[in-house]
């Protein structure tokens, strides 16, 4: 059983990708109206993903300021990856063109002119490697009077992957200590302690390795697949020692021998342990109907560990339970009670269930609706980077793709007029909503 648990993990090093994968759609269905929207127009309009770095000072047009984005903007060009950077020194004439003009004006300048922007153009999906170039020249330039902030849907998704990466290591190894330690300490066997971390070890590189076979990526949910994995094959592990110490008690206390401890133990914890698998599987299972694509992932990164977990610990960790040695228990067998109020912890049950119901009136404040900012950590350089260029103008576009409706050409004068209207009525509405 340790060598299959080596083989695993060695396939899993070897053939599996652990980082989390995460894209601008990463809350979506690829089913959603608003997607299929945006696909439709990315197929007749092919964009570029933006990063826009807003720039603060206590002076934009001062020479020093300029000179600094001429700086910045030359350092971003050298970045791989990056096929067009747009800023006061790259794109209108001067400063003072891009005031008059009303497309540099809007584009560049925050409306309060404390600051700027430098629009950077990346190729393709993949902006890991460029993101983090970019980070390194900010650091580089950023001074007391000459501040940058980062904002932008591949930074996002960039930072988005690095904490996902880091909750999933994190995770994964607290789930093993504090797990793993409490069995250690409930049960006081090294082969039992070995057999648990063995089989639940496996169960999550097994997961990991036949999710990757079929396709599936570790997403913004499925990155605590391993921790839900590893926490449901102890579930099972530890009723069937409960069941082993159980039946060697009795063998003890009659002074019989008891040769197949494991094998019994093994038939007395399958059948609930089953339903209990069953039942879990489903409540994964209900997730597959949502749109939410993250959520469609967890029900089928669930439904999978929550078999194979079941697997691994009726297929590997008997052998462990053969292995290792009952303990003497102070496990007493009570005489069965048919008064509820004089069972033990009767009193506690009762006020745990009251707690609870108190409790569940606070679910009418919840907030089912919270701000996107609201996602991200305050006082955190991405939230902040978010809430400052969105005071300043913003970084998301909203994209109108307009079409005549008898299918004509647009390059009439009177096509011409009837997207100006369209637009001068947007602004107003805009400012009315404002």
């Amino acid at each position: 059983m340790l060598v299959i648990t080596g083989v695993l993990l060695f396939l899993v090093a070897t053939f599996v990708d652990l980082r989390p994968v995460v894209d601008e759609n990463f809350f979506f269905s690829t089913s959603d109206p608003g997607i299929q929207q945006t696909k439709a127009i990315e197929r007749k309009f092919p964009s570029q993903p933006e990063v826009i770095l807003a720039v603060s000072s206590r002076d934009i047009s001062s020479s020093r300021y300029l000179s600094r984005i001429q700086r910045l903007t030359q350092r971003v060009h050298t970045i791989g990856g990056v096929s067009a950077v747009k800023s006061l020194a790259e794109g209108p004439k001067s400063f003072e063109d891009a005031l008059k003009s009303p497309f540099w004006s809007r584009l560049l300048i925050a409306p309060d002119r404390k600051s700027s922007n430098v629009i950077i153009f990346m190729k393709g999906r993949h902006t890991e490697r460029p993101i983090q170039k970019l980070e390194q020249i900010v650091h580089e330039l950023e001074a007391r009077d000459f501040h940058i902030h980062i904002a932008g849907p591949p930074y996002v998704v960039e930072m988005l992957r690095r904490s996902l990466a880091h909750d999933f290591r994190y995770f994964t190894l607290t789930a093993v200590v504090l797990f793993g330690l409490t069995m250690a300490a409930l049960f006081r066997s090294i082969r039992l302690f070995v057999g648990m971390l063995c089989t639940c070890a496996s169960a999550v590189l097994l997961t990991l390795l036949i999710q990757s076979l079929l396709g599936h990526k570790i997403g913004i949910l499925t990155v605590n697949l391993g921790t839900i994995v590893f926490v449901i094959a102890l579930s099972h592990l530890v009723y069937m020692t409960f069941n082993w110490q159980t039946l060697a008690d009795r063998a003890h206390r009659m002074d019989k021998e008891a040769p197949r401890l494991a094998a019994d133990a093994w038939r007395m914890t399958f059948p609930p342990s089953f339903w209990s698998m069953t039942c879990t599987s489903l409540g994964f299972a209900s997730l597959l109907i949502v749109q939410a694509k993250p959520l469609r992932e967890l029900g089928f990164g669930g439904v999978l560990g929550t078999v194979v977990a079941f697997a691994c610990a009726y297929f590997m960790y008997p052998a462990f339970l053969r292995w290792a040695v009952p303990r003497r228990s102070k496990i007493v067998e009570a005489e069965p009670t048919h008064a509820f109020w004089s069972r033990r912890f009767a009193w506690l049950s009762l006020g745990v269930i009251l707690l609870g119901a108190g409790l569940g009136l606070g679910l009418t404040k919840v907030n089912t609706d919270p701000s996107l900012m609201e996602y991200f950590k305050p006082n955190q350089p991405l939230r902040d980077g978010l809430e400052f260029v969105d005071r300043s103008g913003g970084c998301n576009p909203l994209t109108l793709v307009v079409s005549a409706r008898s299918g004509s050409l647009l390059n009439t004068d009177e096509a011409y007029e009837k997207c100006g209207d369209c637009m001068a009525r947007w602004r107003m509405r805009k400012t009315s909503a404002l």
